[in-house]
């Protein structure tokens, strides 16, 4: 038999089982999807409603589904899509319920009548789709931080009894319940009522009556009305011009009720998360290091960086030589390829249109690519490029090797690393980049042929597990990512994962005589010719 026959005939005696589905309220639109699985996996709703599915092939025979459900947000809606082989199954129920009046201490039900009877493997409550309100799992409960005051219960069927509510706290609450084979979402607005808003109605004869007396007593009163109006005309002219002046100049107290409104809005959430990681970032990278015989001297970062050659593409070279005079030979070959700048890393380039989602950047010890991640995230921190992005992620695969063996879900995992985050607990719709520097430290198992497929960024895993879905776009697919390496270890990364590979070839000559002039100073005139007549010797 061929090697395609015995491939088909194997895959027809086994199974990739469904073994993970994710649904998504986007707009008005239900979506339910799920990937890596065979044989062809098929899809219901219940109840059995008009539905648009699509199944497509991803290689080696396995298939990825995705079905919408167009929906009228008229609560209360429950509708449940379930996703199965001749082997497997998952489903997962959306439910719209009822909307729940505003009160300073309320219960909002985290399900309908029909909770999940299966062990829960985790419960999260968020508000407005974007901050945390708490997550469980197993006896261990996790608060969002300025929601522990209000938290009075949670009971065992996932139900979130608030305390001390005030106008802040209206809008969309979402519970999540995940078992091993089904997932439950659960949305119920918390507001003001109309009925509440409008107060209680009086009969109509009652309202008939009162006008009637209004209107007779209008003409006696009408006067006096007009004339004490007249009287306190100037007094409330005074009173507002003082209120005025208040705002002005800035009164403390105004200021502060006016701020208030904004708190907890999910855009301002964002925006502050975003400024505190640039804040973070900049005090981080502000500064070089540079360890000369055991003394260690710190510069400004802009003051000692001096910009890389980058080129585009792989030169294709073993690397057998020496490094040092592998970076000399690097950088002569560059003159004749293509360069791009830092800045430029994810444009799209000519002649090609698609979206650039990973960058691998290759390049020998010490030529300078860990500065240049650092060079990137001072950048986009201080304002200067990246702007269309929301949040920058530097991680080391140092610091990752060592949480091995700890089981973080990506949310969990950004929070560990990245405080400013904390508010947050979705990046799904977000612009974000991942920087991961030194895979050539990696000693995390990143197996990219048998690791489970991951795309829920709450559920938890082995880091490589969640950095494997990175990869490859399971989990994130709109995020960016710039891995940096070592020539020998980039084939660890799958070449159908990478958009595009640049190599750092070190300093073109011009650079390094800046270099010098910038390090010797004094002394750079006669360092720059003993280098020169050094390499001349060298190539004669």
């Amino acid at each position: 038999m061929s090697e395609v026959q015995i491939r088909r005939t194997f895959l027809s005696k086994c199974h990739c089982p469904v073994s993970f589905l994710h649904l998504e309220l986007k707009g008005d639109v239900l979506v339910c999807s799920s990937e890596g699985i065979y044989p062809q996996p098929a899809v219901t709703w219940t109840p059995d409603s008009a539905h648009q599915t699509q199944t497509r092939p991803m290689g080696d025979q396995l298939y990825s589904v995705s079905s919408s459900l167009a929906l009228e947000l008229r609560p209360p809606q429950r509708f449940t899509c379930n996703i199965s082989t001749t082997h497997s199954w998952k489903s997962a129920t959306y439910s719209l319920n009822p909307p729940v009046e505003m009160s300073s201490d309320v219960t909002l039900p985290c399900s309908s009548s029909s909770a999940p009877s299966a062990p829960v493997k985790s419960l999260s409550w968020t508000f407005n789709r974007v901050q945390s309100v708490l997550s469980r799992s197993g006896a261990d409960v996790t608060y969002g931080a300025p929601w522990r005051p209000f938290v009075e219960r949670l009971s065992e069927s996932g139900a979130l009894s608030l305390k001390e509510l005030s106008p802040e706290q209206e809008g969309e609450y979402l519970c999540e319940v995940h078992t091993q084979q089904q997932n439950y979402i659960s949305s119920t607005q918390l507001g003001r009522t109309k009925e509440a808003a409008e107060g209680p109605g009086a009969p109509a004869a009652v309202i008939g009556v009162s006008v009637c007396v209004v209107l007779v007593l209008a003409g006696v009163v009408v006067f006096f009305l007009w004339k004490r109006r007249q009287n306190k005309k100037a007094q409330n002219g005074a009173a507002e011009e003082q209120q005025t002046s208040l705002e002005e100049r800035g009164d403390p107290a105004v200021l502060e009720n006016l701020l208030q409104d904004n708190v907890g809005a999910p855009e301002e959430i964002i925006r502050r998360s975003s400024e505190e990681m640039k804040s973070t970032l900049t005090q981080k990278f502000k500064f070089l290091t540079e360890n000369i015989r055991g003394t260690t001297e710190k510069m400004e970062f802009d003051e000692g960086f001096i910009e890389l050659c980058i080129t585009v593409g792989d030169s294709g070279q073993n690397h057998q030589e020496h490094e040092v005079l592998h970076m000399e030979t690097q950088s002569r070959r560059a003159a004749d390829e293509t360069t791009v700048p830092c800045q430029d890393m994810f444009k799209p380039r000519p002649h090609s249109p698609q979206p650039i989602r990973l960058v691998l950047t290759k390049g020998v010890a010490g030529v300078g690519k860990t500065v240049l991640t650092q060079k990137l995230s001072l950048d986009w921190a201080e304002g200067r490029a990246h702007q269309d992005l929301q949040l920058l992620f530097p991680f080391t695969f140092r610091d990752l090797n060592v949480l091995r063996d700890t089981q973080f879900s990506l949310v969990e995992l950004l929070h560990h690393f990245f405080s400013p985050s904390k508010d947050l607990c979705s990046f799904q719709q977000l612009q974000v980049l991942f920087i991961f520097d030194g895979l050539d430290e990696c000693r995390l198992p990143l197996d990219f042929g048998r690791t489970r497929v991951l795309s829920d960024p709450t559920e938890s895993a082995s880091v490589h597990v969640l950095l494997v879905n990175l990869i490859r776009g399971s989990l994130l697919p709109s995020a960016l990512l710039w891995i940096t390496t070592r020539p020998a270890a980039a084939n660890q990364i799958p070449a159908e994962c990478v958009s595009m590979v640049t190599e750092v070839r070190g300093f073109a000559d011009p650079q390094k005589e800046q270099y010098f002039r910038k390090r010797f100073r004094d002394q750079a005139t006669v360092v720059i010719s003993h280098i020169k007549s050094a390499s001349a010797a060298s190539t004669s």
